[in-house]
C-alpha cells in the first residue's frame, strides 16, 4: 500500500478519477492564489488539532484541581483525626448518660460526673471520629471546627453562656436548673 492517500483511495474505489483530478485542480488553485496574493493557505485540521489541544489542556487543569482538591479534603481529615486521637479525654469509667443531638438523632455518651459538668461548662466538647464520639479540651475542639465543623457535634456551651429572655415568655420567670438531664 505504498503511494498516495488519493492513490489508495482510488484503488478501493471510494474515490473515481474526476474526483481526483477535480480535488488536485482546486488544491493547486489554491496554492496558485496564496502566492500571487502573499497569503498563507488556511491549514484546517491544524486549526482542528489545536483546538483538541488546547480543549484537552483545560480539561487536565481540570482534573488536577480536583485532585489537588482530594488531596486537601483527605490531608484535613487526617490532622482531625491525628488531633482527636492525642487529644482524647478518658470516658471509660462513666455511668452517666449524656444527650445529645448529631444529624437529627439523639446520641448517648457515657461521662462520670465531672466530665458532664466540664461538657456543660464548656471545658469540653464532643467531637465525631468515625462512627465513634469522643470529649476533647474546647481548645482543640474550636480547631477542629475551624477546618471542619461537621466533625464537631456539640460546643454550644462554650461561648453562649449568655441567654436573651424575650420580655413576653410566659416561662421567662422559670430558670432551667444547671443539672437538668434530657
Amino acid at each position: 500500500m505504498a503511494g498516495s492517500l488519493q492513490d489508495q483511495l482510488l484503488g478501493i474505489g471510494l474515490v473515481d478519477k474526476k474526483k481526483a483530478k477535480k480535488i488536485n485542480a482546486q488544491k493547486r488553485k489554491q496554492e496558485k492564489a496564496s502566492r500571487k496574493n502573499n497569503t498563507e493557505l488556511i491549514n484546517e485540521a491544524g486549526l482542528l488539532a489545536d483546538k483538541a489541544i488546547a480543549a484537552e489542556k483545560e480539561k487536565s487543569i481540570l482534573l488536577n484541581e480536583q485532585k489537588k482538591q482530594q488531596a486537601e479534603e483527605k490531608a484535613i481529615a487526617a490532622q482531625i483525626k491525628q488531633m482527636i486521637e492525642m487529644n482524647i479525654v478518658d470516658k471509660d469509667k462513666g455511668d452517666i448518660a449524656y444527650n445529645f443531638v448529631d444529624a437529627g438523632k439523639v446520641k448517648i455518651v457515657y461521662v462520670t460526673e465531672k466530665l458532664r459538668q466540664a461538657i456543660n461548662s464548656g471545658q469540653l466538647g464532643i467531637v465525631k471520629l468515625v462512627d465513634e464520639y469522643e470529649l476533647v479540651p474546647f481548645e482543640v475542639a474550636r480547631k477542629i471546627s475551624e477546618r471542619d465543623s461537621s466533625s464537631v457535634i456539640e460546643l454550644e456551651h462554650s461561648q453562649s453562656t449568655e441567654t436573651s429572655i424575650d420580655k413576653d415568655d410566659p416561662y421567662a420567670e422559670y430558670q432551667i436548673p444547671d443539672d437538668l438531664m434530657w
